[in-house]
């Protein structure tokens, strides 16, 4: 190869290792506490809790049977019942603080379950993973907004998102900072997607 020729090639080679990759398509997952025979999936444990309530549907993720619930001055939300440990008299529920927690909570309720309320159909995801790998969860109540767009998500790592993911292609995308007020803002691929 002419002397003259391998700047090129060095310049070409150097082009192809830097080059972003395609980030891969967004996973979208459902999330449930429960095997498939209505027992703790495996890999959980569980921790007993007595004497919460359970008035209205999650605020995070919707459907039937998924509750946001109160024990004392906590807040548990989602809490999915559990049919197996349940009784007509006291019924039972699963609260996960997040999809990647192993610990959850078994709480038996006073009352009844009253999913009314709750998320919407189509509500955003409760959980997401970034292909960075950073975890990041949604804010319920009160958050801050930057131009126009919520604060949704609290992320490991002291990072924060904005707005709503953007659904437009294979590989969803979202706003990221790294500070509640907005700093270095720049968009995201996200990985998967928990609802």
């Amino acid at each position: 190869m002419p002397r003259r020729s391998l700047p090129w090639v060095l310049a070409v080679l150097a082009a192809l290792i830097c080059a972003p990759t395609a980030a891969a398509a967004t996973s979208s997952r459902v999330y449930s506490p429960f095997a498939a025979d209505g027992t703790l999936a495996p890999g959980l444990r569980a921790h007993p809790a007595f004497g919460g309530t359970c008035d209205t549907g999650s605020f995070v993720i919707p459907g039937p049977t998924v509750f946001r619930c109160f024990a004392g001055d906590v807040i548990r939300d989602p809490c999915f019942a559990d049919v197996a440990g349940s009784t007509a008299a006291r019924p039972v529920v699963v609260c996960a603080e997040s999809p990647w927690v192993k610990d959850v909570v078994r709480l038996r309720v006073r009352g009844t379950l009253d999913a009314s309320g709750g998320a919407p159909a189509g509500a955003q995801p409760w959980a997401l993973q970034l292909a960075s790998g950073r975890r990041c969860t949604f804010n319920e109540g009160a958050s801050p907004a930057m131009a126009g767009r919520r604060e949704n998500y609290t992320c490991d790592a002291g990072r924060f998102l904005f707005g709503t993911p953007d659904r437009g292609s294979a590989t969803w995308r979202i706003r990221q900072a790294s500070s509640p007020r907005g700093d270095h803002l720049r968009t995201v691929a996200i990985a998967t997607a928990w609802s």
